[in-house]
């Protein structure tokens, strides 16, 4: 029985290209929407497929994902403001109405109830999604593009404070730690130096850690 012939994806998974992808996305500072992926496992699932496709070397489901994440946490913002239906004008300029579990990504990036400040990314996410509909293939830059506006949307819509991260106990000098990590640190893949209170500057490193999936 013969055996069935993949074609190769000379650029899908290698150490290389992995590392190369991971490193665009310290560079950008995508911010981990921690709010939006402890709402519910399936957002926590999607968002993270998204980074591991873009990372993996699949710019196309990492779009559709990413911009699949937005759908899900505009819908839910909406809906814990207690907003049932929503209003939008058709592409001939008609206004029309939705009720909100009926609504796509469309209707929630033109309804007059969009609470996102600014319109032009939702538009220009709305234009790369397009590209679900066409031959043309996505390139890595315009997934990495709708990771990074998607993620800047949920954490707008989102936000969370000051997270806090527990060393017990500290290898230095026996206590517990509680160390605090600002937003804009959490972003993926970054480095964080844990440091010990009771010990001098010289000698209080007590290991790192890494904002992961």
């Amino acid at each position: 029985m013969a055996g069935i012939s993949f074609p190769t994806v000379p650029n899908l998974v290698t150490v290389d290209n992995y590392s190369n992808r991971l490193n665009m996305l310290i560079q950008i500072k995508v911010v981990y929407p921690y709010s939006f992926s402890n709402i519910k496992g399936e957002f926590k699932l999607l968002y993270s497929e998204a980074i591991h496709s873009f990372l993996y070397g699949c710019p196309d489901a990492a779009l559709s994902l990413a911009v699949r994440c937005l759908e899900q946490g505009l819908k839910h913002y909406l809906n814990i403001s207690n907003i049932k239906e929503i209003h939008y004008k058709d592409k001939n300029g008609n206004k029309k109405s939705i009720r909100l579990i009926h609504a796509k990504l469309f209707h929630l990036i033109q309804c007059d109830e969009n609470p996102v400040k600014d319109k032009d990314i939702l538009q220009y996410l709305k234009s790369l999604r397009n590209y679900t509909h066409e031959e043309k293939l996505v390139e890595d830059f315009h997934a990495l593009e709708a990771i990074k506006h998607v993620t800047d949307v949920l954490n707008e819509l989102l936000s969370f404070e000051t997270l806090t991260i527990t060393v017990e106990p500290c290898r230095l000098c026996g206590q517990n730690h509680s160390i605090n990590i600002e937003p804009k640190d959490y972003f993926i893949g970054n480095r964080i130096k844990l440091k010990c209170p009771n010990r001098s500057e010289y000698f209080n490193n007590i290991g790192e850690f890494i904002v992961d999936l």
